[in-house]
């Protein structure tokens, strides 16, 4: 029965044999003439895989009681922000379905509803993946809780801020000041962890939560520690209200030095590109994305304190996603711009190597329309950085020594990273607070 959970939901909603949704989805269903006339109900699910479930015939009936096959019956539906209506005129087997916002409006005649019902299905099964894909675009521009992109915790939006985090929020973390650097030695590589949880509310009233966990794997090459290649591997889940929706993501990014080691201004830039998968069984969802990006960090001591700047450019479009009988593209490409700046205070008197970090970070995204194409963030974290050598010992024949038995000593750098901080998002759709940790060791 279900082939496209999104398609299917639509045909819930727009077909008089099911229940129908409030909250995320809303609907009213009347009789307004014949049997029952007058009679009406509205229903609410939080997710279309509920909604789904309670497709039976005799649904109608148990809300209606009244309700016959002549009733003719109109309803009123909210789809996640999206106006849809349908109607059965009495004495008359013909659906017609309106969704003015994408401009569908269909009329369907069988011998019986039910065979209406089913024409219905199967014209969106040949026709409907430009539907579809409207339906899509009309999330983004105008709905702030769409999983796929049109807010900062959507697929698109965390893919952004994960590029510009390797590029600059972490990496402006570690720079260590010239002199301070441990020089001699291999440069062992690095794995991070960084949970993290959000609160947002927006406009349309709804109440979004984030739970983010980006790991990543970072190889460091031993002539330049700053010269790294960072794969990731950022995993999301995302509630509006009790829907939920799943991220999956894949990036590699490689950090080029362009000051040198014991330059007091130091330069890196991190070309990066990421692919991220989201799908919701409950909000009827689901869509890829592609981005590329180019993060520049800049940063200097002034006295004890280390001023960074960060600067991003990068380009994400949404690729189609073929579902059984259907392709699925919200036809999404935008231009996005990051820039920030950070002050890191040490705090040794507080305790040895942690720093108190201050930062802003404004967003800017051009292209398709969206509800949210920008926004501001502000805040703090303290942490500690403390950078390691250890004395690796290797049988000599491992090395392709001729003396089997000899064992040699190599020094290697290792660093461990602990961070606890909070950042506080506004727009002018919205606001929200996260809660942030960071651990590389």
């Amino acid at each position: 029965m279900r082939k496209s959970v999104l398609f299917i939901t639509l045909l819930v909603f727009l077909s008089f044999n099911n229940v129908f949704a409030e909250s995320i989805f809303d609907a009213t269903i009347k009789i307004v003439s014949g049997p029952g006339t007058g009679d009406s109900y509205s229903k609410s699910f939080s997710s279309a895989e509920d909604c789904i479930d309670s497709v039976k015939g005799s649904n109608i009936k148990t809300y209606l009681p009244n309700y016959t096959d002549k009733s003719g019956v109109e309803g009123t539906f909210n789809y996640r922000g999206l106006p849809m209506y349908s109607k059965y005129v009495s004495n008359s087997t013909t659906l017609a379905v309106d969704i003015p916002a994408i401009g569908f409006s269909q009329q369907f005649t069988g011998n019986t509803r039910d065979e209406s019902n089913d024409q219905f299905s199967d014209f969106l099964k040949k026709n409907g993946t430009d539907y579809i894909s409207k339906i899509n675009e009309y999330f983004a521009q105008n709905t702030a809780v769409d999983p796929i992109t049109g807010n900062p915790s959507s697929l698109a939006g965390q893919m952004v801020s994960n590029s510009f985090s390797r590029g600059f929020t972490e990496k402006a973390s570690l720079i260590q000041k010239p002199g301070e650097q441990i020089e001699e030695g291999d440069n062992g590589n690095l794995m991070g962890i960084a949970p993290s949880v959000g609160s947002f509310k927006y406009s349309d009233k709804y109440d979004l939560n984030s739970y983010s966990l980006p790991l990543s794997y970072t190889f460091r090459s031993n002539a330049d520690a700053r010269k790294q290649l960072t794969l990731s591997m950022p995993i999301q889940m995302l509630t509006v209200e009790d829907s939920k929706s799943y991220n999956l993501g894949f990036g590699a990014a490689y950090s080029i030095p362009v000051t040198g080691q014991l330059s007091n201004h130091q330069w890196i830039l991190t070309p990066s590109l990421d692919y991220g998968l989201v799908g919701s069984v409950d909000l009827g969802s689901v869509g890829q994305i592609v981005q590329g990006a180019l993060t520049s960090l800049y940063a200097t001591w002034i006295d004890k304190y280390t001023i960074s700047m960060g600067n991003m450019v990068g380009y994400y479009k949404s690729l189609k996603f073929k579902l059984g009988d259907y392709e699925i593209d919200p036809k999404v490409s935008n231009t996005v711009f990051r820039n920030a700046i950070m002050v890191a205070i040490p705090t040794d008197a507080l305790l040895r190597r942690t720093m108190l970090e201050l930062f802003i970070i404004d967003t800017r995204i051009s292209g398709s329309s969206q509800k949210i194409s920008g926004y501001d963030e502000i805040g703090f974290a303290f942490g500690l950085v403390k950078p390691r050598k250890l004395t690796v010992s290797q049988k000599a024949s491992d090395l392709g020594s001729m003396k089997k038995d000899d064992t040699l000593s190599k020094a290697k750098n290792f660093l461990t990273s602990y961070k606890l901080g909070l950042t506080y998002l506004t727009s002018n759709d919205g606001k929200g607070v996260t809660i942030n940790f960071g651990y590389i060791f």
